[in-house]
C-alpha cells in the first residue's frame, strides 16, 4: 500500500494491519473475548448466552471501526491519486514523447505462461524468458490457503520487433533475468543458477549464480501423512503454543500504537522531506520489526508440517532468484537477496562466472525489485526505496546518485519505491522506468539531469518488474506488463507540424526584417 494520505498515524497502522491481515485482530476485541466477566458467573444457560451474544456484538461493533478506519485511509489514498493525476495531466512536462503502438503477447492463447523477463539482442531482436517452477498458493475446500508448485516449460522466447516468434530455447532452470554483451553473448540467471549462451541460443557455460555458496539445498516436496497418535499430539501441542504466541501478538500490536501516537506529521503529507521520512522510520523501526518478528513466529506456528516445509522451500527459493543481470567488457554483476537477513545485493564474476565477490550489499528493494545495468565498466542500481538511481565503480564504491520522491512533478520518482528499472540509450542516456501509477518512462543524463518523459502506457501494473529497453534508433521502447504476460511496444511520435497561424506570423515577421545591404 502507498503510504500517501494525509493522516500519516492512521495511514502506517492501517497498512500494518492489512499487511498482517488475519493474524492481526483488533486487540480490544481479543481483550474482551479472553477476559472473563465481572459480574457473577450467570448460572442459567440463557444467561451464558446473552453473555456470549453481547461480546459477539461488541467484536463486531469492534470489526466494524476497523474497516471503516481502513476505508477512510483508502478514501483519502484514492482522492490524492486522482488529485495528483489532474495535476500530472495539466502539466506539459509530462507529455511524452512516444506512444503506445502494439501488445506483444508472449504466452499462447488459453495457455498460461510467466513472463519473467527480456531484453533486446544485437539484431533488434525480443529475447522473453518465461516458465520454470514457482509457487501458488491455491484456496482448498475449508478456506484455507495451501502452497502448491507449478511447473511449467523454461525457455527463452525470440520475437522480431512486431511481435512475430521467431525462435525457442530451452533452459534447464527458471530462467529470471537475462542480458546481451556488445558481443552478442547472451547472459540468463534465475533460480541459483546462470548460463553464457551464443547468439544462436547454445550453452557455452552454466554455473551456480554466486550467492547459492550461502545458501542450503532445496528442500525436497514435503509429502502428506494420515494422522497418528503422535501427530494428534503435536497438534495439540501447537495449538497451546498458537495461543500463547496469540497474546504476544496482541502485546506487540499496542506497543506499536503506542510507538504511532505521537508521531509528528510531515508539513507538506504529499511530500515529506528525507529528515521527516527519517524521524518517523527511527520512531516506528523497533516496534514495528518486534510486531513482524512475533507474527512470523506465530504463522510458522500456527502452520501445518507440510505447510512449513513448503514454506521454507518458498523462502530459499525466494533467495535462489536472480533479480538482475548485466555485463560490461570484463564483468558480470548479479543483483540477488541478501543469502542472510533482507535486503539485496550485488556480485561480480568474470565472463567466464569465476573470482565470485559481492560488492555491495543492503540495498533496500520493494516486492522483490532490485535492478542492476552496467555502462563502461560501472554499476548503475535502481535503488527503488530510496527513490535513487546510483552509480558504483566495479569494486563497489558509490561514486554518484540523483533522484527524488515526488508523483507529481515529471523529473521525480513517483510511487511508494521507484524507479524499478534502468536501461542505456542508443546515445548513453539513461532511461528510468515505474510501475506506477502511473506506469511511466522517464529518460535522463548520466549526471541525473532530466531530458523528458518518453512513454506512460495503459496497464494496471501494481508493485512489480518494469524491464525496459530501446531500439538502436531510440524510435521504439519495450516495456514488460508481467500481469499480462506481455511486452508493450512504445514508438517515437511524429513532429508536430507548426500551426498555419504561426508560419503566415512567422513569414511576415521575416518579409519586414531589415536586411544588410
Amino acid at each position: 500500500m502507498r503510504t500517501i494520505a494525509r493522516n500519516w498515524k492512521r495511514m502506517l497502522l492501517a497498512s500494518v494491519v492489512l499487511a498482517l491481515g488475519a493474524w492481526l485482530v483488533v486487540p480490544q476485541a481479543r481483550a474482551e473475548e479472553t477476559e472473563k466477566p465481572k459480574a457473577e458467573k450467570p448460572k442459567a444457560e440463557e444467561d451464558k448466552d446473552a453473555v456470549r451474544k453481547k461480546l459477539e456484538e461488541k467484536r463486531a461493533k469492534a470489526r466494524k471501526a476497523q474497516e471503516e478506519a481502513q476505508r477512510k485511509v483508502m478514501d483519502d489514498y484514492q482522492a490524492q491519486m486522482k488529485k495528483e493525476d489532474e495535476a500530472r495531466k495539466s502539466d506539459p512536462a509530462w507529455k511524452p514523447s512516444h506512444e503506445q503502438t502494439a501488445v506483444i503477447k508472449v504466452g499462447e492463447v488459453g495457455k498460461r505462461l510467466a513472463l519473467n523477463n527480456f531484453c533486446l539482442n544485437t539484431d533488434g531482436n525480443i529475447l522473453a524468458v518465461c516458465g520454470g517452477e514457482r509457487i501458488e498458493y491455491v484456496q482448498d475446500g475449508s478456506g484455507e490457503y495451501e502452497p502448491k508448485t507449478v511447473g511449467e516449460p523454461a525457455e527463452i522466447r525470440v520475437f522480431s520487433p512486431d511481435g512475430k516468434l521467431l525462435k525457442t530455447w530451452p533452459v534447464e532452470f527458471k530462467p529470471e533475468a537475462i542480458c546481451v554483451g556488445d558481443d552478442g553473448t547472451i547472459f540468463v540467471a534465475g533460480g541459483g543458477q546462470m548460463a553464457k549462451l551464443d547468439q544462436d541460443g547454445k550453452v557455452l557455460l552454466t554455473a551456480k549464480s554466486p550467492q547459492m555458496a550461502d545458501l542450503p539445498p532445496l528442500p525436497p516436496l514435503p509429502e502428506k501423512k494420515k494422522d497418528s497418535k503422535d501427530d494428534k499430539a503435536a497438534k495439540e501441542a501447537q495449538k497451546k503454543k498458537t495461543a500463547a504466541l496469540r497474546a504476544k501478538l496482541e502485546k506487540a500490536q499496542k506497543e506499536f500504537q503506542e510507538a504511532i501516537k505521537d508521531i509528528k506529521q510531515p508539513k507538506d503529507p504529499q511530500n515529506p522531506t528525507q529528515e521527516e521520512m527519517e524521524a518517523i522510520q527511527k520512531k516506528v523501526k523497533e516496534p514495528q520489526e518486534k510486531l513482524m518478528a512475533v507474527q512470523r513466529e506465530f504463522q510458522e506456528a500456527s502452520m501445518s508440517p507440510e505447510k512449513a516445509a513448503m514454506q521454507k522451500r518458498a523462502e530459499i527459493q525466494r533467495k535462489s532468484a536472480v533479480n538482475g543481470i548485466a555485463v560490461s567488457k570484463d564483468d558480470v554483476f548479479v543483483a540477488c537477496s541478501m543469502a542472510k537477513g533482507y535486503g539485496f545485493g550485488v556480485w561480480r564474476v568474470d565472463r567466464d562466472f569465476a573470482n565470485p565477490k559481492q560488492i555491495i550489499q543492503g540495498l533496500r528493494g520493494c516486492c522483490g525489485q532490485m535492478d542492476v545495468q552496467a555502462k563502461d565498466g560501472e554499476v548503475w542500481i535502481a535503488h527503488n526505496c530510496e527513490h535513487k538511481v546510483e552509480r558504483y565503480d566495479r569494486d563497489g564504491k558509490k561514486l554518484f546518485s540523483f533522484g527524488k520522491s515526488d508523483r507529481k512533478a515529471a523529473d521525480g520518482f513517483g510511487g511508494c519505491c521507484e524507479p524499478k528499472n534502468l536501461r542505456f540509450g542508443p546515445k548513453g542516456e539513461l532511461y528510468a522506468s515505474e510501475s506506477g501509477e502511473p506506469v511511466a518512462i522517464k529518460r535522463f543524463t548520466t549526471e541525473g539531469k532530466f531530458l523528458g518523459v518518453v512513454g506512460v502506457p495503459k496497464y494496471d501494473s501494481g508493485c512489480v518488474r518494469v524491464t525496459i529497453d530501446v531500439s538502436r534508433d531510440g524510435k521504439q521502447v519495450f516495456i514488460l506488463d508481467p500481469g499480462g504476460n506481455a511486452i508493450h511496444v512504445l514508438t517515437q511520435k511524429a513532429a508536430e507540424p507548426e500551426k498555419k497561424a504561426d508560419t503566415e506570423k512567422k513569414a511576415e515577421s521575416d518579409k519586414d526584417a531589415p536586411t544588410d545591404k
